[in-house]
Parts: C-alpha cells; sequence; structure tokens
C-alpha cells in the first residue's frame, strides 16, 4: 500500500500542477541565468554571438541535463568541451573549430551551433539551436512557431516549460543596423508582454551587453520583434534504446540520469526523488521512492535515515556519469557500510575514477572523496589520519573547491582540518594553522598617484614574508588579485576621491593584513575625441581619431548604432553606405570595463553621388598642330548665356600640313574666371572619331556640339572658348594655334545666373472697333502686350482692361517669351455715353512676374464716343427724340410724336398713349384703362372711382384669431396699398379651474398655471395636481403606508428610519461564525438597508502547529494544516551587520517555519565560507532554540581585529527526507580589543 500511496501522490501532484497552471494569469519560471559574455571567461572566450548557444546551455541546465563541473564559470559549456552526453546522443562537443570575435576558439554549445553555419551569423540557422537540444534529451517540434505566438507561450509557460524566442528589428538580419537575437522566455508579467533571460541583458536600458542585468527582465514584444518561438519538452533517452522500459506520469518527473546498470537491474533516477527499477532478465518495470526497497535490492543494508543523503550526494556530484557504479573496497562490502562512526558508499568511478560519498549520522548533507584527495584519504588511515595536536581528519565537510577560481590550488575541508592540492601533492592541515596563519603581515606598504582623469598609477612594497597571495583594495573592495610592485587602474573618475589598500590573503582567501591607506584625488578634465573623416566615396567613409593613450577600447556609433569595441586602433571604415547621404559619427572611449569616459565631436558626412573621376592631363602646346581657324570660333544660339544650360559651339577649321594625318577627337575647352577672380579650366563639348578621321592638306571640317561639361554651374562667369585637337596615337591634347585672318580664335561670352534674369512687360498696341464708336454700340479693345525687352520668360499672369464707368475685363496669360509681343484676346463691353472715355491697362497687377520696371505695365487709353440715331421699336418715334444725348430725359406725353423721346423704347407704339402722364407709355406700363386694380396704392385702371385692391382673389375674405376665451373675428382689407387683417383677439385673464382656457394658450386648467400639492413622509411622499377636470383635488399624507421593511425606507410614513427592518420575520435572530480559535456568536439586524449579521469572527494568527488548536482558523489543528510546512528560511537578526565587537555576542535569528527545528552558527574568516567553524561540526551541538551566545573560550581563539562572517544553518526534524536550509544572508562582525 506504500508504494500505491505514492503513486497516487504523484498523479494527484501533476493533476493539481496542471489545473493551478491553467488558472494563471502571469507566470513566471525560477530559470538559472547566464549571460553570454560576462560569466565567460573573458581571457578565453569573449562570448560574441552567442545568444543561441547561452539560451540552449540555460534550458538544459534548467532541466538537469548537463554533467556537473567544477568551474567558476556558469557559462563554462558554451565554450568548453565535454562529451557527458554522448552515450545517448552520439554527439561529442570537445572539438574546436568556431572562434569567437576576439579569435578564440570554441568547443562545446558554441562550437556546435556554430562551425555549421560557416561561421558567420549563426541565427539565420535556428535549426542549429533544435539540434542542440533534442541531443540533450529534449523533444523539438520540427520547426520553430511563427504564429500565435502569445497563445503558444502561455500555454508552454502555464504547463513549467520555458521556451526560446527571438526579436528581429529591421527587415533582414544582415541588413545595417538590424538586430536579431534568441533568449529564453521565463514568464508573461501582462497582455503581449513576456519575461525573459535575456543573455546580453536588458535591451532597454542602456550599455545593453554591458552589464549583469539580463534576468527576468520584461519585454513588449511588438517593442523587439518578436517573430518565431521555439517550445521544447525534456524527455528520457535510455542507453538501450530497444528496450522500452516506461512511461513518464507528468512532466515535472523527467529523468536527472540516463538508464545504468545496478546489480541485477537496469535504474534510472527521477528528479521528484523516485527511481525506476527494470529487471534485465524481463518483467514490469517499478517505481520506488528512495526510502524504499524493492524485490532483489534488500541485502543493499542502507538505514533509512541514511539513504537520503547519499542520494541527493550522488545526485548532486555528477551521478552515474561522474561517480559510476557501486563496488567493493578494499574487502568492504559493496553495499554501504559504516567506517569508524561514519556511513561511506564505494563507487567503480566514472569520468571522476574510484571515489566514494561519506556521511557523519547526523549531519545535514554528504560529501564526494575523489582522485588525489581520496588516494590521500584511503591510504592514511581515512577518517582516523591524525593532523596534529591529537586531532583527526575525521569526515568530509565540504566539496572540492577553487581557491581562487583557478583549478591550482583547490581544497577539501574535513571535521579536523583540510586537504590542499598545489599542483604537485596533496598537503593536509590542522584547523589550527589556519588560526595561527592570522599573525604577521605587516609590513606591506603602498602609494598611488593620478596619472590622468581616467587612470590611477599604485606602487606596493610587498610584505617580506611572503604571503600566498594578495589583493588590491580600491575604496574596501577587493578590486583585483596581484603580485607586481607597479599597479595601473583605468577605473577611476575625474573629480572622485579614491582610496587604496594592498592586503595578505591566504589559500583559502582569508585576510591576514594589510598596508597602509593611500588616498589620491582624481583631477578634473572632460578629455574630447577629435574625429575628422580620411577618405569619402560613393558607399563608404573612412575616420581617424586623436588617440588617448589611457583609453584601452573605444567604440564606433553611426547615427547613434554603436558599431562594437575597438582595441590598440585609431582609425575605421564604415561601409557599405548609401550614395548621397548623410552621416552621423562619433567616437567614445571606454575603460576595461566597457564604461564610457570620453565622447567624440559629432562629425557629419555626407558620401558621394558619384565617385569622382580621374582627372585628364594638362594640355600640351604644340606648334605643329597644322590646323588653323578659318570661321569662328563662337556660338549659335544668342545672348543671354545662363549657367547650366545647353548651348552650341561651332568653328570650322582646314588642314594645311603637308602629309595626311589621322585625328581621333576635336574639341571646345572653356577657361572661366568666377566672381572672386579664381581661374578653373573645363571641357565645354567634343567629337570623337570613331575611327580617327584622315585630314588631307587643304582639307576643312565645321564643328558643331552642345556642351557636356560647362563650367561652374550656378555662378556667373567671364568666359573664353578656344579649340582643340587629339591626334591619333599622340597622348595629350594639342591646341590649334592659328587663325585665317578674319576668323576669331578665342571666343569671350559672359554666364548669367538664371535667378538674376527679369521680364519687362508693356502695353506696345491698343486697337478700338467700331469706328467711329457711337453710344449705339458695344466697344471691343485688343491689347498688344510686349515682353521684347526683358531676358526672362513672363509666366501665369493676369492683364485687367477697366473703363471709367465701372465695366472691367481680366485675360489670363499662361506664358510671354522673352523678346517677344503678343496680341491678347479682344475685351468686349456695354455702349458708353456720348463723350471722351478712359481706358487703365494694368499687367500684372498682382505683381507675379519678376521685372525689371514695373511702370510701363501701367497705361491709360482714350475713346471717344459720338452721337447715333436709333428708333429701336420702328414706331417711327426716335429713342433719343429731343436730342440731349440721353434717351428718356424728356418722354413723349398728351398725344406728342415729335421733339421728345419714344415713352417706350422697345414696344412699338407710334401714338405715344400716357393715360396717367407719368412718361411712361401705356404700351409699356402697367397702368391703363384696362389694367387690374391691384393692392399697390396706384390707380391701375386709371379710374380714381375703384376701390385700391379690389381686383386681388383676397379682396374682403373673411379671418379668425385668437384661441380659448380671446377667440375673434375680421377680413382682408387694402390699406394704403398694403394687405391688412382687421380680425383683433381678446385679452387673456387668470386661469381658475373651470374647465376653460382663461389665459389664452390652448390649455384648459393646466397645473402649471393651478399648481401641485406635495403631503406624506416616507414612502407615502408623493405629488398631485390641484385641479383635474375642474375639481379642486385634497392630497392624502398616508397614502401607500405598510409595514417597516429592511430597505433603509420610511415605510409606515412616520417620520423615522430608526426602526429599520423591525417588521422583517429574521430580525433579532441569533447567529454563530468562525471556526476553530475564530469562532463566535451574534444575531441578524439591519444596517443601510441590508440584513446584517453582528457575528464578528476572531481574528487568526499563524498555526502553532504543536498546542492542538486550530490557530489560524482554517478548519485544520497542527500537522493536518497545510500552513504547517517544514523549514524554509532562515532571517538573521541580531548582532547587527558590519559592528565592532569587544565582547562575545548572542546570535539571534528567526525561521519562517517548522516543527521540530534545529540550528547550527557557522564562523568564517571568508566571505564564501571555504573554511569554517561551526557549533554543529566542531561542538556537535544542536541547538534548538533560536538564540545561541557564543561561549567565552571561542571568543578568546578570535584574534583581534579580525572580521569575521556568520550565517545559520537549520532543518525540520519533523521532515522527511531532512532538508537542510542556510540564511539567505551573510554577516560579519570587527572583533576590536576592549578599552
Amino acid at each position: 500500500m506504500r508504494m500505491a500511496r505514492s503513486l497516487a501522490a504523484i498523479i494527484l501532484f501533476s493533476i493539481l500542477s496542471v489545473n493551478t497552471a491553467q488558472a494563471q494569469q502571469c507566470v513566471s519560471l525560477d530559470v538559472p541565468y547566464i549571460h553570454q559574455v560576462l560569466d565567460m571567461e573573458r581571457r578565453v572566450f569573449y562570448g560574441c554571438n552567442a545568444c543561441g548557444p547561452t539560451c540552449s546551455v540555460m534550458l538544459a541546465n534548467y532541466y538537469g541535463l548537463l554533467p556537473d563541473n567544477l568551474s567558476d564559470y556558469k557559462g563554462w559549456y558554451i565554450y568548453n568541451g565535454y562529451d557527458g552526453f554522448k552515450d545517448f546522443s552520439g554527439q561529442d562537443y570537445t572539438a574546436r573549430w568556431a572562434y569567437d570575435c576576439d579569435g578564440n576558439e570554441s568547443a562545446g554549445a558554441h562550437n556546435y551551433i556554430i562551425v555549421d553555419a560557416g561561421g558567420g551569423y549563426w541565427g539565420t540557422d535556428p535549426t542549429k539551436i533544435a539540434s542542440y537540444l533534442s541531443n540533450h534529451s529534449f523533444d523539438v517540434p520540427d520547426s520553430w512557431t511563427y504564429t500565435n505566438l502569445m497563445a503558444e507561450i502561455e500555454q508552454e509557460l502555464n504547463e513549467g516549460r520555458p521556451l526560446v524566442g527571438h526579436m528581429k528589428i529591421g527587415l533582414e538580419c544582415d541588413d545595417p543596423g538590424a538586430i536579431c537575437h534568441y533568449f529564453v522566455i521565463v514568464g508573461t508579467d501582462a497582455p503581449n508582454r513576456i519575461i525573459v533571460n535575456d543573455p546580453y541583458g536588458d535591451y532597454n536600458e542602456p550599455g545593453w551587453g554591458s552589464h549583469y542585468n539580463g534576468q527576468n527582465v520584461i519585454y513588449n514584444i511588438s517593442d523587439i520583434g518578436l517573430d518565431m518561438v521555439l517550445p521544447v519538452t525534456p524527455h528520457v533517452r535510455g542507453r538501450y534504446p530497444e528496450n522500452p522500459i516506461f512511461k513518464v506520469l507528468s512532466i515535472e518527473e523527467f529523468a536527472i540520469t540516463p538508464l545504468y546498470q545496478y546489480q541485477t537491474f537496469q535504474r534510472q533516477d527521477f528528479r521528484n526523488k523516485f527511481k525506476l527499477y527494470y529487471p534485465v532478465t524481463g518483467g514490469v518495470a517499478e517505481y520506488l521512492y528512495e526510502n524504499e526497497v524493492c524485490a532483489g535490492e534488500t541485502e543493499r543494508g542502507w538505514d533509512p535515515a541514511v539513504s537520503p543523503f547519499i542520494v541527493q550526494a550522488y545526485n548532486d556530484h555528477g551521478r552515474a556519469v561522474s561517480l559510476g557504479n557501486v563496488y567493493s573496497d578494499a574487502g568492504y562490502p559493496e553495499q554501504a557500510h559504516t567506517w569508524w562512526n561514519y556511513w561511506i558508499q564505494n563507487f567503480d568511478g566514472g569520468d571522476l575514477g574510484e571515489c566514494c560519498i561519506m556521511y557523519k549520522p547526523g549531519a545535514l548533507e554528504a560529501f564526494s572523496l575523489h582522485g588525489r584527495f581520496w588516494n590521500k584519504y584511503r591510504y592514511n588511515g581515512g577518517p582516523d589520519m591524525d593532523v596534529g595536536d591529537g586531532v583527526k581528519l575525521g569526515c568530509p565537510t565540504s566539496r572540492e573547491f577553487f581557491i581562487n577560481g583557478v583549478s591550482i590550488p583547490t581544497q577539501q575541508d574535513f571535521e579536523g582540518g583540510y586537504m590542499i592540492w598545489d599542483g604537485v601533492d596533496v598537503n593536509v592541515f590542522n584547523l589550527a594553522c589556519f588560526e595561527i596563519a592570522l599573525g604577521g603581515y605587516e609590513d606591506l606598504i603602498i602609494s598611488a598617484e593620478a596619472v590622468s582623469p581616467f587612470q590611477a598609477k599604485i606602487s606596493v612594497q610587498l610584505d617580506p614574508y611572503g604571503a600566498p597571495f594578495y589583493r588590491l583594495i580600491r575604496n574596501g573592495f577587493a578590486f583585483t588579485p596581484t603580485s607586481d610592485s607597479i599597479i595601473y587602474d583605468n577605473g577611476v573618475k575625474p573629480e572622485t576621491e579614491v582610496s587604496y589598500q594592498i592586503a595578505a590573503v591566504d589559500h583559502d582567501g582569508t585576510f591576514l593584513g594589510s598596508s597602509n591607506e593611500a588616498k589620491i584625488i582624481i583631477p578634473e578634465e572632460e578629455p574630447r575625441i577629435t574625429v575628422f573623416a580620411e577618405d569619402v566615396g560613393r558607399t563608404y567613409i573612412d575616420i581617424r581619431w586623436e588617440d588617448l593613450s589611457w583609453a584601452p577600447f573605444y567604440e564606433t556609433y553611426l547615427n547613434g548604432q554603436a558599431q562594437g569595441p575597438i582595441n590598440g586602433a585609431d582609425t575605421w571604415s564604415f561601409g557599405p553606405l548609401e550614395p548621397d547621404t548623410s552621416y552621423g559619427i562619433q567616437v567614445v572611449a571606454l575603460t576595461a570595463t566597457f564604461e564610457e569616459v570620453a565622447r567624440s565631436n559629432l562629425l557629419v558626412v555626407k558620401t558621394l553621388s558619384e565617385d569622382p573621376p580621374e582627372p585628364p592631363p594638362p594640355p600640351e602646346p604644340d606648334p605643329e598642330v597644322e590646323f588653323t581657324i578659318i570661321s569662328g570660333i563662337g556660338l549659335l544660339e544668342d545672348p543671354p548665356y545662363v549657367t547650366s544650360s545647353v548651348y552650341t559651339a561651332f568653328f570650322e577649321v582646314q588642314y594645311y600640313g603637308s602629309s595626311p594625318k589621322a585625328v581621333d577627337r576635336f574639341q571646345v575647352q572653356a577657361e572661366c574666371v568666377d566672381q572672386w577672380g579664381s581661374i578653373y579650366t573645363k571641357n565645354f563639348a567634343s567629337h570623337t572619331f570613331v575611327p580617327a578621321r584622315v585630314f588631307n592638306p587643304g582639307d576643312t571640317y565645321r564643328y558643331e556640339e552642345t556642351n557636356d561639361g560647362w563650367p561652374l554651374p550656378g555662378l556667373p562667369t567671364t568666359n573664353t572658348l578656344e579649340a582643340y585637337v587629339k591626334f591619333s596615337g599622340i597622348a595629350g591634347q594639342y591646341q590649334i594655334v592659328e587663325a585665317a585672318e578674319g576668323a576669331t580664335y578665342a571666343f569671350i561670352f559672359e554666364t548669367v545666373d538664371p535667378s538674376t534674369l527679369k521680364a519687362q512687360l508693356s502695353t506696345k498696341a491698343v486697337v478700338v472697333s467700331p469706328s467711329p464708336l457711337t453710344n449705339d454700340d458695344n466697344p471691343s479693345l485688343t491689347a498688344t502686350i510686349s515682353n521684347e525687352d526683358g531676358d526672362a520668360d513672363a509666366n501665369d499672369f493676369d492683364v485687367v482692361i477697366e473703363a471709367d464707368d465701372g465695366q472691367s475685363c481680366t485675360i489670363v496669360v499662361p506664358q510671354l517669351l522673352a523678346g517677344e509681343a503678343s496680341a491678347l484676346p479682344p475685351c468686349e463691353f456695354d455702349p458708353l455715353s456720348v463723350g471722351s472715355h478712359n481706358f487703365q491697362i494694368a499687367i500684372d497687377p498682382d505683381e507675379r512676374v519678376p521685372v525689371y520696371d514695373r511702370a510701363p505695365c501701367y497705361s491709360t487709353v482714350i475713346i471717344e464716343v459720338v452721337l447715333g440715331t436709333t428708333d429701336s421699336d420702328n414706331d417711327g418715334v426716335l429713342d433719343d427724340g429731343d436730342g440731349s444725348t440721353v434717351t428718356g430725359d424728356y418722354p413723349c406725353t398728351g398725344g406728342m410724336v415729335e421733339g421728345c423721346d419714344d415713352n417706350c423704347i422697345n414696344t412699338y407704339n407710334p401714338y405715344q398713349e400716357d393715360c396717367n402722364f407719368n412718361g411712361v407709355g401705356d404700351a409699356c406700363d402697367t397702368v391703363t384703362p384696362t389694367a387690374l386694380e391691384i393692392c399697390d396704392g396706384i390707380d391701375n385702371d386709371c379710374n380714381a372711382v375703384t376701390a385700391d385692391g379690389i381686383d386681388e382673389p383676397w379682396y374682403n375674405q373673411p379671418t379668425s384669431c385668437g384661441v380659448g376665451q380671446c377667440a375673434a373675428e375680421g377680413d382682408f382689407e387694402c390699406q394704403a396699398g398694403v394687405q391688412v387683417d382687421t380680425c383683433t383677439e381678446g385679452v387673456p385673464s387668470i386661469e381658475v379651474c373651470d374647465t376653460l382656457d382663461n389665459d389664452c394658450d390652448g390649455l384648459n386648467d393646466e397645473a402649471d398655471d393651478l399648481g401641485y400639492t406635495t403631503c406624506g413622509l416616507g414612502v407615502c411622499e408623493h405629488t398631485i395636481d390641484n385641479c383635474i377636470d375642474g375639481v379642486p383635488q385634497v392630497c392624502d399624507p398616508f397614502e401607500g403606508a405598510g409595514p417597516e421593511l429592511c430597505d433603509k425606507l420610511d415605510n409606515d410614513c412616520d417620520g423615522f428610519t430608526t426602526d429599520d427592518g423591525v417588521d422583517e420575520e429574521w430580525y433579532a435572530q441569533q447567529t454563530s461564525c468562525g471556526v476553530g480559535e475564530c469562532a463566535s456568536t451574534g444575531d441578524l439586524g439591519c444596517q443601510g438597508g441590508e440584513q446584517v449579521d453582528t457575528c464578528d469572527e476572531g481574528q487568526p494568527v499563524p498555526e502553532a502547529c504543536v498546542d492542538g488548536l486550530d490557530n489560524d482558523c482554517d478548519g485544520f489543528a497542527d500537522r493536518d494544516d497545510p500552513d504547517c510546512p517544514g523549514l524554509t528560511e532562515i532571517y538573521l537578526e541580531s548582532p547587527s551587520d558590519q559592528v565592532d565587537l569587544s565582547s562575545p555576542p548572542v546570535f539571534v535569528w528567526s525561521p519562517d517555519g517548522g516543527i521540530e527545528n534545529v540550528f547550527a552558527v557557522d564562523f568564517s574568516f571568508s566571505p564564501g565560507f571555504t573554511t569554517y567553524y561551526s557549533t554543529y561540526e566542531h561542538l556537535h551541538l544542536l541547538i534548538r532554540q533560536e538564540n545561541w551566545s557564543m561561549p567565552i573560550t571561542i571568543w578568546n581563539r578570535i584574534p583581534n581585529n579580525s572580521y569575521v562572517f556568520w550565517r545559520v544553518r537549520g532543518a525540520d526534524m519533523n521532515e522527511a527526507p531532512l532538508k537542510l536550509v542556510t540564511s539567505l544572508e551573510t554577516r560579519w562582525f570587527h572583533k576590536v580589543p576592549q578599552h
């Protein structure tokens, strides 16, 4: 049944783990962190291009799938060779083919992942990560995940599995400035935010890669460009894959050893403390917990109290890979057995050779012995070895450890002493030797001086007695080991005070003595680096800077992007770059620890649009050219000549030599003098003969070519054109040195800046039609506009012609070329009166065109208009019959037809009737004997008797007005030519309750006028209208009253709520609450309209776990309470850290739990406790209280002025197996003499 309970517990634990994970919103896994640069042995491996290998090793280490090693460098597997998994993966990791950025060879994960990618940016082949993890006992999918990344991440993390993630900033990883990088995803913080172990540090912080800050950093996936993840699952790979041996129950139950032969079984150990046995002869595999015995193993003879510690040491010291299988040594049993007062288990040796694990009964840990230490130990009496003063060496109390972080010297501690391997032999020391060595070493001398704002020089005189090691102390902290008399410190900063001491230390790092203190002030200085460009092309920029002799490293920046540290150089080349593009460049000086100490000026350099051509050879005059100019030289185009424009040079030459001559090219070269007097020479245009042209004596040639190399674009210059000829097969250019009589040898002209050229606009002519122009005609004006005096085109301008009577005409001119004039479209106007009229012409009144002089843009034209003879309606009466030149000023009336103006110009009326003598003839007047009489105040029908407006359709129509008691009637009339309604409504009165609309607003007895009445208290409070259907109303104050309920309302309408709820059936009923020590009673009441139970349960306190009471009120008491776990943490209370003590202290601490705790206090002169004194190991004391007073006998053994480090260890004896807990904190005190 014990086996069944154990398996059930495993299954239940698995189910609970899965359910808990699925319910979590945010997850964070505790994955041990490795930095790809700072956790490497920098003199061996720099760590570049190692993000992927580092992530792979982090995952394998998290699951315990790497062999143990003793190196202090956590990144050891990344660059160092190992083959611990060759047995089940077939892969050896000892080869060294790949290199880091400093040219150091690498093995391990880095070599395996880098080499097949050609040694370049390996991340472009992420399959190498998958292959490495597959070799290390992981199930790996066929491809990385590229979609639904957060869903994949959350699913994996909820099941306890970290993932590898990849970020990409930029289009492609090989683009300039792109960032591609791998990290381990260990948790989620919020939607779209992940927690990662970034092997290069925190990308969010400055100095990415140079700080140890990459553990559990938070990234937003959109900020870092997360583009793919790799989920992996650890599984078991046995040494005998042909034998399927077992099925793992849950993901937490993965193996920590491969399958290995054990007695008559194949055995495999698992992380959660159970093992699996599979009989070699066949049968069913059996699970077994480490304290249990299975069939065929009963003769092992392990004591159940011993087994957990030997198994733990077996796991911690490399398992079968390092220790091998159990065996019999020197006649002792193969099983675990006693040696003197200790337990020992022998192993035949894996990587470590023959070895053993030893355990002292009652101790909290077992340790292995192997190699030279094991041989020295077992062949010299083992635990009974005499180390002097009658002291026995006893049982080991530590593993082997490196004293100074390197493999030699190596030390292992025992109960009565310690062993040191110095590279030649193993020496054994009594602990008393360690204490005696605290004396001496008092003659150390040190001095210091500031060399620069960033460097100090330290001179030391070492102790004549010769300590094993020396340390340079800066500002109270160990800075660097040294054996030199001169030391340079490149880590200081300007304007700071620095103190130095030299300290002597023992093999285990114990402080032996120190020198005087040397203090210096680093001077104030702001160093600057001068950087300049050495060479610039289309795709590159080469720079050089002023080297600072004290700066060991530099780093260049291109547009703010760091290009990587540089050692021992003062030049750098950027490329490939974009042509015709500006770049910002800076150089930063760095200390040996890569801290910035100086920065250069910002240099802005623009790459070339094209690479500069090779300059042509200078002309070489030759008097035997035998060509002469017979016509020209000049330009076909007329001036002005604008810079950067195209023109055609011409000339005509004749060959007068005596024999044929081959010519490759004729060309015209321009020599120009700019406005500052500088002279430039440049090819203007050339004509090349392919093949060369042969000239016979007397041959002529006409040259016409446009310029392809105009000098100084954009600057006005004085230019001289001259002709040259190049002969076939003869290098150089040859000047034509003669000109025929009358020909031009050189042509001189000026080029002008196009921005200085302007137009000149004016009115050249105006044509008016018809002619002569009478007051009956529509005038038409056609203007001709000139730009003949301008040397720039005029574009997009207006011409406005305006008459003196306000008429105007606007014409848009899109373009008028320089040197030209143009007639505009005609402008039409209405007839003008007789006499002179002025027309104003304005050219470009908005001044959009640059001109030399704007005055000519404005001009005036005077036009004469004569009298016309017009009878518009052909009725024999002239429009202007009185000859006054104004029509209508003397209309015909009373039958007149001559000597007066036509009273209806456009209507035929030869008799000029005008019944009302208003000057408007009846033929065109609205007033006629037959007209309708409308309401306009005019006698429309020339009949004074007829009423005004009588012919209107609305005349005398009835009307009504007003509402309610104000209603009235009337009709429409015409008064003074205006329609008038004679209806007048009545006067409103005050509204009363009588069903009538007294106030004439369209409403009867409305409440807004007659008012409302409010009465009643509590729920009875209500409001009524004072009048309904003409009847006055009365308000009832108790309408709606009822029993008093618990609802914060006055239900019985008595004006009180203090009796809230008294009519409820449950009111004042008794209640009870709480469990355990929190149980209490109360009753039901009403507060705030809610039922309230006044029962107040007691306050829980931490479970005492030993008094039989349920102190924390969760229904469980003592050990049945899940809040009574074993001891997990120990907190130091007293004495305080870093204090001076002159008498024996009392040490006080507090545990966070545990039922039956025992403690031990450890002391050491080294913060690493490489050698220490313990109340358990040395006094054989199990402290059961939470304090301990140091005896005066032990206090007196500590030398004065010593610095003593102390910690507390403990275990809950009620737990099985025992778990050793060490205080999270280590403190130290300084022993001083009593005064």
